[in-house]
């Protein structure tokens, strides 16, 4: 479960995959990993939140390189990303509702959390646990 969204800042302008306020629609209780590159001619640092909803979110990965501790080791609403990196992060929403994603104060994205279920079951398509997410790549000796 791979989502992908790429911030540009422009000026005053915002956009996150070219639109203002991206919608990003996720299920109810299952888990994915969210690429987020940042875009910005000055590479100033700036904070990136997650706001309202009901979502666990961990960074798990900076510039493409897995953190080297458990997947858990960093949980948070808001970090820190300038604006030539980029950012991997565990997410998961307990129930239905939106949660804005801004970068500085800016909204640029709003994360859908639906409840779906799968089709012809009855079951919900909920129940996946962080373990699914996998475990960091082994890191070359070298570094």
């Amino acid at each position: 479960h791979e989502l992908l969204l790429q911030i540009f800042k422009s000026g005053s302008s915002l956009l996150a995959n070219g639109n203002s306020n991206e919608k990003i629609e996720v299920a109810v209780n299952k888990w994915y990993r969210l690429r987020v590159s940042a875009v910005a001619p000055k590479a100033k640092p700036k904070t990136i939140s997650f706001d309202g909803g009901s979502c666990t979110i961990y960074k798990i990965a900076s510039d493409g390189v897995w953190n080297s501790a458990n997947l858990t080791s960093y949980p948070g609403l808001s970090f820190e990303l300038t604006g030539a990196s980029r950012a991997d992060f565990a997410i998961k929403c307990a129930t239905v509702g939106n949660t804005s994603i801004k970068w500085g104060k800016i909204t640029a994205a709003t994360i859908e959390t639906k409840n779906y279920t799968i089709l012809g079951t009855g079951q919900s398509s909920t129940g996946n646990d962080v373990a699914d997410l996998g475990e960091a790549p082994r890191r070359p000796n070298s570094l």
